[in-house]
């Protein structure tokens, strides 16, 4: 398919509709997953299994959550 192709078929299905800008404005960040868990007062391996969400996949996150933070901070001279 041409981007063409893709962008209409996009706009015809009501289930996957482009975002338009004012619809980003609306849109808020969710908060690394680490955060809700310690709000949440769990573990990883209680979050993990409440959520069904494999342990390994968990730790994943919190570590790529880890590096685009270091990635992107300042760098202090």
């Amino acid at each position: 398919m041409t981007a063409e192709q893709i962008e209409e078929a996009a706009r015809r299905d009501p289930d996957a509709r482009p975002l338009l800008p004012g619809d980003l404005q609306r849109m808020r960040r969710t908060p690394p997953v680490k955060i809700i868990r310690r709000a949440l007062a769990l573990t990883q391996q209680q979050f993990a299994a409440r959520y069904h969400i494999p342990l390994g996949t968990l730790r994943d996150w919190n570590r790529a959550a880890r590096s685009l933070t270091s990635r992107h901070a300042p760098i202090s001279r």
